[in-house]
């Protein structure tokens, strides 16, 4: 019975993910009729399955990396926005200013964070950001640099204190991810 409750967790993580990516799907699709239905199993189904194939979710004794708190991940999407509207008006006042134009800039960014999960999704967040991209992640045993090209300097000052809190947000979500792992082998045990 023990057993069951920690593959009960995979299976809820799983489709916890595979009914998010449902949602948004037809919310970005507006409808629930018509030719929507052929396209699913192609745009949710197949990415879905690739990523519970790989595994990416899970921890090396099969316990979840990732929290499903709504909440911690309402506070990510949150931190993401925010950066992502600031950084399209800095964009827009670049455009539309009759100053020079900007010189771009190469700089690194600095995590703690040892999982190339983590890595990965911060360098996403800052690549998905206007004005920036992540160029490289170079792990090292205390965490990563990520090489960063950025538009003008100015965007540069913030790229640290995005990173630090970008790092404390994802420890929180994992810590809360062990806990629940703990729990369930405490459970087992």
């Amino acid at each position: 019975m023990a057993g069951q409750r920690g593959s009960t967790m995979k299976i809820k993580l799983r489709y916890h993910l595979l009914a998010w990516a449902t949602i948004l799907y037809f919310v970005a699709s507006e409808s629930l009729v018509g030719g929507v239905w052929v396209f699913y199993p192609l745009i949710v189904g197949l990415p879905w399955w690739l990523v519970v194939r790989s595994k990416i979710l899970e921890g090396p004794r099969g316990e979840s990396r990732v929290s499903v708190s709504p909440v911690l991940w309402g506070r990510f999407l949150l931190l993401f926005l925010k950066e992502f509207l600031l950084a399209n008006w800095d964009l827009i006042k670049i455009l539309w200013s009759s100053s020079p134009p900007p010189q771009s800039v190469w700089t690194e960014a600095r995590t703690k964070l040892e999982s190339s999960f983590s890595q990965v999704l911060i360098a996403n967040f800052i690549s998905l950001t206007p004005g920036t991209i992540s160029w490289e992640v170079e792990s090292n045993g205390s965490g990563a640099v990520i090489r960063v090209h950025a538009l003008n300097e100015a965007s540069i000052a913030s790229l640290q204190p995005l990173v630090d809190r970008l790092d404390q947000l994802l420890v929180t979500m994992a810590s809360e991810a062990r806990g629940d792992a703990d729990e369930q082998a405490k459970e087992r045990g």
